[in-house]
């Protein structure tokens, strides 16, 4: 995650000018980089993604930026483009981006994002690999579960995924502590819709995700269910929500 995103972008709406004024705040602060970087990245929220890219292109080329020292720096304006280019609906820019993020240093973040990219873009073979070596987090096993389809068995049917199996079991425990339902909503409702291929749960916890979290996946998530859904209600909904929101991203576009 990069260092602005929890004052600025998921706080308030990209359109509104509250959300401008929280990346202004960073400036004076000493945190310049910060600043440009979220300005830029809200910029590209509302669709203004040429813009957005230019600026993350020119700070990524700032000579104080070049050298070992400064490789977690370059990371992740190289995921801040990756994810721009996503929203514009250029896939082959998007990965470019995130390769060269992936020369720079290596993260968790930044391997989660690649490997939700890898899937919605069909290659799930893709994901076991980059996630090989990563500690099996509940969002590592998820992305793990979405790439290996159910393996069809003559005998009893569908069986999940090692990793299905397991993520099920963390999520059952997790439903008996209070409150850690709404808490998991966004990887409850992707494995519903991924995994379990259960659409209604799926939209059914989709929704109650947004009304906590509001970034370009979830309302993302939402889509998908809704269209796996078969719900007109559902895709005017998400409508109505990037419209408040501010949001311009082609892959919801796509989709409905």
């Amino acid at each position: 995650m990069r260092p602005w995103r929890s004052s600025c972008t998921t706080s308030t709406a990209p359109s509104r000018p509250e959300s401008d004024i929280a990346c202004r705040a960073l400036g004076p602060a000493g945190q310049a980089l910060y600043e440009a970087a979220c300005l830029a990245e809200n910029a590209g929220l509302r669709g203004e993604h040429d813009a957005a890219r230019g600026t993350l292109q020119g700070l990524l080329a700032t000579p104080a930026l070049q050298g070992s020292r400064n490789a977690g720096t370059r990371q992740w304006l190289l995921t801040s483009i990756a994810e721009v280019e996503e929203l514009a609906g250029r896939p082959a820019a998007a990965e470019a981006a995130y390769r060269e993020a992936l020369k720079a240093v290596r993260s968790g973040y930044l391997l989660l994002a690649l490997s939700d990219f890898l899937l919605r873009q069909g290659r799930p073979d893709e994901v076991a690999g980059l996630l090989a070596r990563e500690p099996r987090s509940d969002a590592v096993l998820l992305r793990l579960a979405s790439a290996r389809p159910r393996a069809a068995n003559a005998a009893s049917g569908p069986r999940d995924s090692p990793e299905a199996e397991e993520l099920r079991a963390r999520f059952e425990a997790a439903a008996l502590r209070p409150g850690t339902t709404t808490a998991h909503a966004r990887e409850e409702a992707i494995f519903a819709l991924d995994v379990q291929g259960d659409a209604a749960r799926a939209l059914a916890l989709a929704r109650a995700n947004v009304g906590l979290q509001r970034e370009p996946i979830d309302l993302l998530l939402l889509a998908r269910a809704a269209v796996a859904a078969r719900d007109d209600a559902a895709r005017r909904e998400v409508r109505a929500l990037m419209k408040t929101v501010g949001l311009r991203d082609a892959r919801i576009d796509a989709i409905l």
